[in-house]
This record gives C-alpha cells, structure tokens and sequence, in this order.
C-alpha cells in the first residue's frame, strides 16, 4: 500500500512538471491522484517537506528562469506564462525565492 501512494506521488510530482504552467490547484491535484485533498495535502508534506502550493510555486519559478535569463522573454510575459495573476506577484516571489528582481537577473549580472 505505502509503495502504491509514493508511486502515485512521484507520478504527481512528474504531472506537475508537465502542467507546469497550467492553475494548478490542490482541488485539482486531488482530483488527478484520486486521493482526498487533506491526505494529499499531509502526504505531500511529508515526501516534499513543502506544502503542494510552494512547491509548485518554487518549481514555476524555477523554470521560469530560462526564459529570463537565456530567452530574454520580458517578465510581464513570463509572469503570464507560468500563470502569475499579475506581474507583481511573480517579481515579489521571484525576490523572495532568490533575493534579487528578476529585472537584476536579465541585466546579466547575475547568473543561477
């Protein structure tokens, strides 16, 4: 039973990375495991050591990065792309994840 609920998690996890720009919701994380959203919610914890939301938050962020700083997208378009509801909130959750705007990080002078 243990290894057929990491084995639906590691699947989660793979689907996020697919669905990554995609609202991805625990309602709908639920829904794609078939397994309660509270029991998700304690299980992802438990194997992530982050709750579904950060996760997925730090993982847009993440691969936002290559349009950043390799694509040269401007940031009102990647905030949109990884589903961001405004520009500000994916600048202030890219300076609270790594310190720096992302502006700072086009310029060059900064590299992941």
């Amino acid at each position: 039973m243990q290894h057929d609920l990491l084995d639906t998690l590691d699947k989660l996890f793979d689907y996020i990375e697919d669905h990554i720009q995609d609202k991805l919701t625990l309602d709908h994380l639920a829904s794609v495991t078939h397994i309660s959203k509270f029991h998700l919610h304690r299980m992802f914890k438990h194997v992530s050591g982050q709750l579904p939301g950060e996760y997925i938050r730090s993982r847009k962020l993440a691969r936002s990065l290559e349009q950043l700083v390799n694509l040269n997208w401007k940031i009102i378009d990647i905030s949109g792309h990884y589903g961001f509801e405004h520009e500000q909130s994916y600048i202030r959750a890219f300076k609270q994840t790594f310190g720096i705007t992302p502006a700072i990080s086009q310029t060059g002078s900064w590299r992941p």
